[in-house]
């Protein structure tokens, strides 16, 4: 079991070195603080200041220098500000271009021209309006001065001269300024230049990015130590808290209290009491910790899922995905991007590579290449064992998978979750589950196997009776709590109709990799057409049509295996695996801010 047992500590000590000592603490960083407020420790609020402002822009910045690591030369007021300055300018010279652009946009339909002085046109103004073509008969019916100056397929461009602003024109007019188009691409061009010399000016302060974040993680870590120290209790002479700690950091903290002259008091968590949740998982399975922290944090009595949603969220994906073809692609792509995903996260790595493993064996098993099928007696057709189109060897496929995946949630549940002593409910669904697979099995897939038939009402039975009499927690006592355990066991089985419809949610498996099948067969095929029915250009259309079609195909497939094989494990598995939701455990520690955080 991948959550680490907890144990509780309770430690006071002198008053007047409250800080020192959570400092110290605080850089050992394995104690999860309960505060007094709402009995965990919370961060402090978000470090809004102009350093944080500051740091995010030039974290955010698509070019960056080499990081410097010496502090000597580094003025962190003058940084702060001049990227703050930056920012700004950048905003408003951002503006500027848009609009200088909009007025181009406006402008060049009409030329390069200068508007006489009001003065030598009696009040008289120039009025322009881009009229379509089909609008031009209104104009016959307005009293204006108007000249059609230039004419393209679609619009007519009109001149209209009057003091005021004309109605009763079909469009609204267009704005084209008081100055020329070749003073409004000057100044474009110089807006541009601006914003060039910013973004280098911008460039050139994000070799401090490394140094500006250690500064900034202190400050924030100097923020959460003011946090847990105000929350402590504090007579004046002595200071008292609580936490929460793994078991295999009791011996350490031991020896730091004995040394540091504070009283420490170790147990276990008691009945009543809500640990935190802490996961401990080898690197190989840290990519399935974070797909179960991404929904929730189980809660600590309950069980890990990391490794069942690992293997089952990197089947479902091959299994909707289908295709070696499109494993290979997803391969190719993840050798290219592999050492930027390593330095993100190793357990990220290692899923996406398990993933594209899968989605390439599962579509050699399928015999299914970009949506080709090896020829008879090829080497890949010696290893189709499974026919996608073959409606009843899927669906079968897809039960036997649901049935499995719903049967090691209810066993995770039974086996691993601390659970009252006559609570048997998971391992009832447990029986219920096989039992109803083998009546199913004996009286549809295989005809006339009347034992499987017996064995598997025999077990739905017994599967149900345990559900009735051990699903509640109630204590057995007087005929009172009978009765209630009974009604507490008559709720429980309608769960049955919520466990057959879970199971049947599996079939989605098979419908979705079908579907992705198919998509390829058919862009196969239009390929096949278009070369065949168009001489010559015939091949650059096919071309065109599997690589768009595949593309689209790929990026829906892989959608769908996202958020399907998600949706299998968090729904239907989590319903069923894990009952209650905690928090996770929040150590009191300091930041650690490398290089690498800065790339």
């Amino acid at each position: 079991m991948a959550i680490v047992p907890i144990a509780h500590a309770t430690i006071i000590g002198q008053a007047k070195s409250k800080k020192t000592r959570m400092e110290e603490l605080q850089e050992k960083g394995f104690l999860h603080v309960i505060t007094r407020t709402d009995g965990e420790a919370r961060g402090p609020e978000h470090y809004a200041s102009a350093v944080m402002d500051a740091y995010h822009y030039l974290k955010n910045c698509p070019v960056k220098r080499r990081q410097a690591t010496e502090e000597e030369y580094f003025d962190q007021n003058a940084s702060v500000k001049e990227a703050l300055i930056i920012k700004e300018r950048t905003i408003v010279l951002e503006e500027e271009r848009d609009y200088l652009k909009q007025r181009i946009n406006n402008l060049e339909p009409w030329g390069n021209f200068t508007f006489p002085a009001i003065s030598e046109t009696k009040g008289y103004r120039f009025w322009f309006f881009i009229v379509p073509l089909y609008h031009l008969g209104k104009l016959d019916d307005i009293d204006l001065i108007w000249e059609c100056v230039y004419k393209d397929n679609r619009d007519g461009y009109i001149v209209v001269i009057s003091k005021q602003e004309p109605e009763g024109m079909p469009v609204p007019r267009t704005h084209t300024g008081s100055k020329p188009l070749s003073e409004v691409r000057e100044q474009l061009d110089e807006v541009e230049a601006e914003l060039e010399d910013l973004h280098w000016r911008r460039t050139g302060l994000t070799r401090w990015l490394t140094i500006l974040a250690r500064r900034l993680a202190s400050s924030e870590d100097q923020a959460l130590l003011d946090h847990i120290v105000g929350s402590l209790y504090d007579d004046g002479d002595l200071f008292y808290f609580e936490a929460w700690l793994p078991e295999k950091k009791i011996k350490e903290l031991h020896a730091y209290t004995q040394q540091a002259g504070l009283l420490l008091q170790v147990r276990s968590p008691q009945k009543g009491e809500t640990p935190p949740t802490l996961f401990e998982n080898s690197p190989g399975w840290s990519g399935g910790e974070a797909l179960v922290k991404f929904y929730t944090t189980p809660a600590y009595d309950m069980w890990d899922p990391s490794k069942s949603i690992f293997l089952s969220f990197v089947l479902f994906f091959a299994m909707i995905v289908s295709d070696a073809g499109y494993g290979l692609l997803l391969g190719l792509v993840f050798l290219i991007s592999r050492k930027k995903i390593s330095c993100s996260s190793q357990g990220l790595c290692r899923l996406f590579g398990s993933l594209v493993s899968a989605t390439i064996i599962y579509g050699i098993l399928v015999g299914s290449y970009f949506g080709v099928e090896p020829g008879a007696g090829t080497l890949p057709a010696q290893f189709k064992l499974l026919d996608i189109r073959n409606k009843d060897q899927m669906m079968f496929l897809s039960i036997c998978i649901g049935v499995g995946h719903l049967i090691i949630a209810n066993s995770g549940n039974f086996v691993f979750a601390e659970r009252s002593r006559f609570y048997f409910q998971p391992l009832g669904w447990v029986v219920v589950l096989a039992g109803g697979f083998s009546w199913w099995l004996g009286a549809v897939i295989l005809p006339d196997t009347k034992l499987l038939v017996l064995g598997g009402q025999i077990l739905l039975a017994a599967g149900g009776l345990c559900i009735l009499f051990f699903s509640s927690t109630r204590p057995f006592g007087s005929w009172k709590d009978f009765y209630l355990r009974l009604m507490d066991g008559l709720i429980a089985l309608t769960g049955f109709s919520k466990v057959f419809g879970d199971v049947l949610s599996y079939l989605r498996l098979f419908a979705l990799g079908l579907a992705s099948a198919q998509l390829a067969v058919t862009f196969n095929s239009l390929a096949g057409d278009a070369v065949s029915s168009m001489a010559g250009v015939g091949t650059l259309v096919a071309i065109c049509i599997l690589t768009i079609g595949h593309g689209l195909n790929l990026l829906l497939a892989m959608m769908s295996g996202v958020v399907h094989g998600l949706r299998l494990n968090y729904i239907e598995f989590f319903n069923w695996g894990l009952s209650e939701e905690g928090y996770p455990f929040k150590p009191f520690r300091k930041r650690r801010i490398g290089i690498w955080n800065q790339l």
